[in-house]
């Protein structure tokens, strides 16, 4: 029993040390695959981004829902991170992911080196610039308060209801009905840091520009429109950007519960009301919560 017992722990151990051995190479060898790179992001998750761990769980949640649908098309993002690497690593090979983002450096933070982070970056589309100007993202906002107002308190409530917490409810509904819900949440600190930013960002390209610049018969096109960029924007790139989403194109929606974001839960209570959208899920198990719908003809 003895000799037995003896060179069962000697396997052990040398088992253990191969696996260390095996982790170190990886840790100093370049990132050359799929796998690796999605290595490269949860070494990150797990030293420092810890604020992405429930947000990928929705992540996860949409990309499996493209998946289960066959999606295959092309993707326009706004706000990019962990969520596009993950579209780049997990979705169909020919999807076309287009990401706005005005702090790609990012990628270096979560990729760990120049290698992985220009490996990645050759297989999608980013461009440097913000997606609105502060004065589009104040006026969104103050459009798409006045589209929800179109529909009957009536109506609105049982939507508010999914996407405002229990305890905030009975506040927005007080303030639809006096009519300063846009002063509320214009008044927000996290909605004045993103108009401080956007506001002095200079010298910048602003993609709602460009893309009013394109003759409506040559106008961009996309299968799918993911929202995730600041707490400010997203009003307005759904106004601006939704038009270009072909009929039976699919919009995600990320941060849709308030109080816990202001990001989306304004699109998220539209999109429910809109007889021009279907909601086909939602995902509710995180804090943070996301919405998956597709656009009507």
């Amino acid at each position: 029993m003895f000799p037995q017992f003896f060179f069962q722990r000697i396997n052990f151990f040398l088992r253990n040390v191969k696996h260390r051995l095996m982790l170190i190479y990886w840790l100093l060898k370049r990132p050359s695959t799929d796998l690796d790179l999605a290595g490269q992001s949860f070494l990150s998750l797990s030293a420092r981004w810890h604020g992405e761990k429930l947000p990928i769980f929705t992540y996860f949640y949409m990309i499996n829902y493209l998946n289960k649908s066959n999606f295959t098309g092309s993707l326009l993002e706004f706000g990019g991170g962990f969520s596009t690497i993950l579209f780049n690593l997990y979705l169909h090979p020919s999807v076309r992911i287009t990401s706005i983002d005005y702090n790609p450096q990012k990628y270096y933070r979560i990729l760990n080196s120049r290698f992985a982070v220009n490996t990645f970056l050759s297989r999608i589309s980013s461009y440097k610039c913000i997606s609105v100007s502060s004065d589009q993202a104040q006026a969104g906002l103050n459009q798409l308060i006045s589209k929800i107002l179109e529909f009957p308190l009536s109506t609105i409530k049982p939507v508010i209801s999914r996407f405002v917490d229990i305890h905030s409810i009975d506040i927005i509904l007080s303030l639809i009905s006096s009519g300063e819900l846009f002063d509320y949440i214009y008044s927000d600190p996290r909605l004045q840091e993103d108009l401080s930013f956007l506001s002095n960002v200079k010298d910048t390209l602003v993609l709602s520009s460009v893309f009013s610049s394109y003759p409506k018969y040559n106008a961009p096109s996309f299968d799918c429109l993911f929202l995730d960029c600041g707490e400010f924007s997203s009003p307005s790139e759904f106004l601006l950007f939704s038009p270009y989403l072909v009929d039976g194109g699919i919009i995600l929606l990320h941060d849709i519960f308030y109080p816990k974001s202001i990001k989306n839960f304004l699109v998220a209570i539209y999109v429910s009301l809109s007889s021009e959208w279907e909601v086909l899920s939602v995902e509710s198990s995180t804090p943070q919560g996301g919405l998956i719908a597709r656009k009507l003809s």
